[in-house]
C-alpha cells in the first residue's frame, strides 16, 4: 500500500459545503468513497471550500478512484439540496498526490488538520477532522452506534446514499458523525511519529510543545463560519436589494464586500469564495 494525499476543490476556492449538515455529508462520505475504491482512510479534514485525506492504496488508479468518488457524490447530493448548477460535476476539482518519503507522510498528517486555522477554528475544537483521534485524544462517544446494526433505511438517511453496510466496524454518534478511530488507520498515523505524540505535536510547525498548543489550540481568534457568512451576506442582500445572493450583480457586491469586511471577522479568502469573486479582485474592492 502507498501513501497518497486526496484533496477535492471548488475551483476558484468556491463553497461546497454550505453549511454543517453539508460537512457531515462530505465528511461521512469519506469512508463510503474509501470502500468503495479500497483504499483505507488515514487522516481528513473537510472544510467549506474543499476537503483533505491521507490514504493508502495499491496504486494511483485506486487512489484516483476514491478521490474521483468522493467528487461525483458529494456533486450529487449537493446538486439535489440545492439544485443543478456549474459548481457541482464541472466545478470541483480533485486529485491524489503520491507520498514520496517519510517526511512527507508526516508534514501531511500535520497539515491536514491545520486547515482549521484557516476559518479561525481551534485544532482540537474543530469537529470534521480526525486530528483528536490520534494517540486516544479524546474518549469515545459512549452513546455511539454501530453502523452496521442499523436498518438499511437508517444508513440511507445518514450517508444520503445506497451502500449496504452491514460488514463495516464504523460506530456513529448521535448527531450522525462516524467516529474517526472507527474508520480511520490510527495506528499508521502514530506510527509515522514513532508513537510520540509530543514529536507529533512538534511537526505542527513549532519546537516548543507548550507554544504549539497555545498556537494551535488556545490562541486563534474565532472568525465567522462559512455558514454564516453566506447566511450574512444573504439577509444583507435580501434587505438591500430585495434578491438573493446568487442573483447578485458584480456592482451589487461591491459595497457588500466593505460593509461584511468592516463589520465583520472575516479573511479577504473567505469574502472571495463566498461571494464568487477572486481573491485580487476583493484586495481590489477593500483598497478603494
Amino acid at each position: 500500500m502507498f501513501p497518497f494525499h486526496a484533496c477535492t476543490k471548488g475551483l476558484e476556492d468556491r463553497v461546497i459545503f454550505r453549511d454543517e449538515d453539508d460537512l457531515r455529508t462530505g465528511y461521512n462520505l469519506i469512508p463510503i468513497c474509501a470502500r468503495r475504491a479500497n483504499v483505507i482512510v488515514v487522516s481528513e479534514c473537510v472544510l467549506s471550500t474543499h476537503l483533505h485525506t491521507m490514504i493508502l492504496a495499491r496504486s494511483y488508479s485506486d487512489a484516483e478512484r476514491f478521490i474521483e468518488s468522493v467528487k461525483r457524490s458529494a456533486s450529487k447530493i449537493l446538486a439535489e439540496k440545492y439544485g443543478p448548477g456549474p459548481l457541482y460535476f464541472h466545478g470541483i476539482e480533485a486529485r491524489p498526490i503520491y507520498l514520496e518519503d517519510n517526511t512527507h507522510v508526516r508534514n501531511t498528517l500535520c497539515y491536514i488538520p491545520r486547515n482549521s486555522l484557516d476559518m479561525g477554528i481551534k485544532v482540537d475544537e474543530y469537529r470534521w477532522s480526525s486530528y483528536k483521534a490520534m494517540f486516544s485524544q479524546k474518549k469515545p462517544c459512549p452513546s455511539a452506534r454501530k453502523v452496521s446494526d442499523m436498518t438499511t433505511r437508517e444508513t440511507r438517511a445518514i450517508f444520503k446514499v445506497g451502500d449496504i453496510l452491514k460488514d463495516v466496524p464504523w460506530m456513529i454518534t448521535e448527531d450522525g458523525r462516524i467516529e474517526p478511530e472507527s474508520f480511520c488507520d490510527i495506528r499508521y498515523a502514530e506510527e509515522a511519529f514513532n508513537n510520540d505524540l509530543s514529536y507529533f505535536t512538534r511537526i505542527l510547525g513549532l519546537t516548543d510543545d507548550d507554544q504549539m498548543e497555545e498556537m494551535l489550540v488556545r490562541k486563534p481568534t474565532r472568525l465567522m463560519t462559512t455558514e454564516e457568512l453566506m447566511k450574512e451576506i444573504e439577509v444583507e442582500g435580501l434587505r438591500r436589494y430585495g434578491v438573493g445572493a446568487s442573483l447578485f450583480t458584480r456592482s451589487q457586491k461591491i459595497p457588500l464586500v466593505k460593509r461584511i469586511y468592516y463589520s465583520s471577522r472575516v479573511t479577504p479568502s473567505q469574502l472571495a469564495r463566498c461571494f464568487g469573486l477572486p481573491l485580487e479582485d476583493i484586495k481590489t474592492i477593500l483598497n478603494r
